[in-house]
């Protein structure tokens, strides 16, 4: 079974800001849907990956790496500057929305307007 777990995070660390869905994952894995699902709710509980948007599956590393690249962006404009952020992560419109979204609803975000903002910088705005 730690076999089976390490070569499943290898797989979505490697997938990094291109994050594979839970079924795209189940397929590359070659294991049985029970058993996968076991494995990603045992990884998710220990945080070692996390599911963004319901769908995708990331690995810590490269979530983590997405989380320090947008607060370090944030601090730096005032406001989430998105063209360099998806830039920064190598990624496209596909995987950022739900992550952009995933933070928000985490409450490392909030939409103000048109931008993103760090939510301990909107603490206390109307």
């Amino acid at each position: 079974a730690a076999r089976r777990e390490e070569a499943l995070l290898a797989l979505l660390e490697k997938a990094g800001h291109k994050p594979l869905t839970e079924e795209e994952a189940l397929a590359a894995s070659g294991l049985e849907r029970p058993f996968f699902q076991s494995l990603v709710r045992r990884l998710q509980s220990r945080g070692r990956i996390v599911r963004v948007a319901g769908k995708f599956l990331y690995h810590q590393g490269p979530y983590q790496e997405a989380r320090r690249a947008l607060i370090e962006n944030c601090k730096a404009r005032g406001a989430l500057d998105i063209p360099l952020f998806r830039d920064r992560l190598g990624t496209t419109r596909k995987y950022l929305i739900p992550l952009l979204e995933h933070f928000d609803g985490i409450g490392l975000t909030a939409r103000r307007g048109s931008n993103r903002v760090l939510r301990d910088e909107t603490a206390g705005a109307s």
